[in-house]
């Protein structure tokens, strides 16, 4: 199972959750983009974007259709950073909130990540979008190397 989602400073958009070994190449994740986070996209017209690497995001397909859109974007982040990105500590605590929740079939699994997801708090979120220069700081420092965080 493979996810997409939005998070912002000020709340999360939509959780998309992926079927059991459905690849993602440039064709799918331009296609997930453009049918659950174009309204993302323009509502926060003055975000930026953040994504990894992936050869799926960097490509010149996915680039394109984020300029048409007029999205501002990352274009150099590592491929495989986990330390850089929030989504890691979001994730972490997600898992924590399932602990005890009825997840024994993949739909009410979906469903439970789906209603976590939505009942963020809006200040977790804020703080994990404020760190993100002390990330790149640290990773910096430590030249590419665990950080940390």
């Amino acid at each position: 199972m493979s996810w997409c989602g939005g998070l912002l400073d000020h709340g999360t958009g939509e959780l998309v959750v992926l079927p059991k070994n459905l690849t993602v190449n440039k064709e799918r994740y331009h296609e997930l983009l453009a049918e659950h986070m174009e309204d993302c996209f323009t509502a926060c017209q003055s975000e930026i974007f953040q994504q990894d690497g992936a050869p799926a995001h960097t490509a010149r397909l996915v680039s394109s259709w984020f300029e048409w859109v007029g999205v501002d974007y990352n274009r150099d982040w590592p491929g495989n950073s986990p330390d850089l990105s929030p989504t890691g500590n979001i994730w972490a605590l997600m898992k924590r909130r399932l602990r005890g929740r009825d997840t024994s079939t993949v739909p009410q699994l979906v469903a439970q990540l789906q209603d976590i997801w939505a009942h963020l708090d809006p200040s977790l979120l804020q703080n994990l979008a404020l760190s993100v220069p002390k990330y790149l700081q640290s990773y910096r420092k430590k030249k590419g190397y665990p950080t940390k965080y």
